[in-house]
């Protein structure tokens, strides 16, 4: 006859409770491993997005043609806008001149769709006989906008002169290089939403409304907007339009560029 005696009631209600208390501590580190790699994965999303645009805006930039007889940052009628002429390689290996435009657009609709909203680019090729027609005015004529940074949110660029006073227009004076109001510098800066962010903005409605007030903040003042930027996208979180998770999404990245200003 077998000694062996089973397992009482309060055993096994005991037993059942700890393999209870143990899925619910391993669920809970399974969740917490999960929105980490989630805002990891929103972070290296909203780098690879800001980088690659601002790294194409630096580098026609830095190819750019900044001459006393080529206009530069402005729009056809003078009002600053961020076009200007820069040299493109022409497929038969000769050298060809652009006219480039970067904007932020996508808000045609009531309600946009997040992958339409982000940072375009336009382009118009001349070739470097054509130079004098591109002299009085950066004309995009046909050129189509292309989206070159999705979920780019607002764009903003500030000029700098050797003291550091940031203006809203290009200054040089080409017949004083050393003049103290010389702009030298650009530093531009966008804000960028991942893509799981841009699909929560689109469902509470609060895409076409975040995206006016950022830009509206890149377009007012003279100092760079990045710290209202910061501030709105915290208004969200105060105001409950966005759970806390989804500003990891949002970021602002700024870069720093000299001008290869020449005499022409």
């Amino acid at each position: 006859m077998s000694n062996r005696r089973a397992f009482t009631l309060l055993e096994l209600l005991v037993s059942m409770a700890v393999l209870a208390l143990v899925v619910v501590l391993a669920a809970s580190i399974v969740q917490m491993a999960a929105r980490s790699w989630l805002s990891g994965k929103a972070q290296a999303d909203n780098f690879a997005k800001a980088r690659s645009s601002l790294d194409l805006i630096a580098r026609e930039i830095r190819a750019g043609v900044f001459q006393r007889d080529v206009v530069a940052f402005e729009a056809p009628g003078g009002s600053p806008d961020f076009r200007f002429v820069s040299r493109h390689a022409a497929t038969q290996g000769g050298r060809e001149l652009q006219t480039l435009r970067y904007v932020v657009d996508g808000l045609d609709a009531t309600e946009p769709a997040a992958d339409e909203i982000g940072l375009f680019r336009t382009s118009r090729r001349w070739a470097f006989t054509q130079k004098a027609a591109i002299t009085n005015e950066l004309d995009m004529g046909a050129g189509t906008p292309q989206q070159i940074g999705p979920g780019v949110l607002a764009f903003a660029y500030r000029f700098f002169t050797a003291n550091g006073e940031a203006l809203q227009a290009f200054n040089f004076d080409y017949k004083d290089r050393g003049a103290a109001g010389n702009t030298g510098v650009v530093r531009i800066a966008c804000a960028v939403a991942d893509d799981r962010t841009l699909d929560l903005l689109v469902s509470t409605g609060s895409l076409k409304p975040l995206v006016e007030a950022l830009q509206s903040d890149a377009e007012d003042g003279a100092a760079m907007p990045t710290a209202s930027w910061e501030a709105t996208f915290l208004s969200l979180e105060e105001n409950n339009d966005l759970p806390v998770i989804a500003l990891q999404g949002l970021r602002v990245f700024e870069f720093t560029i000299y001008l290869p200003v020449t005499d022409g």
